[in-house]
């Protein structure tokens, strides 16, 4: 069943989301929804990543140098990554569209983790355009992935601690493939968080994740709802769920 955002935003008081930042402002908490009011089975048991093709994300993103803008999420379809070494690999292609101009397509994979620990959503491929074309700038990827979200019940408890390390291929135009080795550290800060948003309010699981050497690591946090997806991210700029279906 399909899911879409104001309304869904209501009923979520008690679905979950993740996160994890240094920087930008934390939403107040806000009072526990009313016992009665109804709720959507399939929100509230869902993944905190949904995959699904059709769906779609909109944020209000607020950043400290460009201001605020809009980024649209679509999950286009299924399909084989289109290089790299997980070429071979099925996974779902998404389009983020920043005001309307700025386009990045993606390939993510929902990785099966070896007996029964649960479901890594992991980065495969990333394409940039340049601004208002189809003109391909700049090609990356990752091996054997860069993990988006990670839904393990190892990894979706409080105060869970891991490094991944992955290595990072970048491709500008026609240039030289470039490689370089990632160490990325997550932390489970919170799992039944409220946040509000434009879209709602819900309640998350809160993550966040830090890349580079200590001094010099950037990091940022995540805050995901069951059912939903990212309903906020804060780390360099801010973006807020104003808007989602979920098919």
């Amino acid at each position: 069943m399909g899911a879409t955002g104001f309304a869904v935003g209501l009923l979520v008081a008690i679905a979950g989301c993740g996160g994890g930042a240094s920087g930008g402002t934390t939403p107040a908490n806000v009072p526990s929804t009313d016992a009665a009011m109804p709720t959507d089975a399939a929100i509230l048991s869902g993944p905190y990543y949904p995959l699904t093709i059709g769906s779609s994300w909109t944020y209000k993103v607020t950043d400290p140098i460009k201001g605020v803008s809009t980024k649209v999420i679509t999950i286009d379809a299924k399909e084989l990554v289109p290089g790299g070494a997980n070429a071979a690999h099925m996974a779902y292609r998404h389009t983020t569209m920043k005001d309307k101009a700025d386009k990045t397509v993606g390939w993510l994979e929902a990785i099966e983790l070896p007996n029964a620990g649960g479901i890594v959503i992991g980065n495969m491929y990333e394409r940039s355009f340049k601004s208002g074309t189809d003109v391909v700038t700049e090609n990356d990827w990752w091996e054997p992935y860069r993990t988006k979200f990670d839904e393990s019940a190892a990894h979706t408890v409080l105060n869970a601690k891991w490094t991944e390390t992955y290595k990072e291929f970048i491709q500008l135009g026609a240039a030289a493939v470039k490689s370089t080795t990632q160490v990325q550290s997550w932390q489970v800060l919170a799992v039944d968080e409220s946040v509000t948003v434009p879209a709602g309010t819900f309640k998350c699981i809160k993550v966040s994740h830090s890349l580079g050497a200590a001094g010099t690591a950037t990091t940022k946090a995540f805050w995901y709802a069951r059912g939903v997806g990212k309903v906020l991210e804060v780390g360099g700029q801010k973006e807020e769920l104003t808007a989602f279906t979920i098919k």
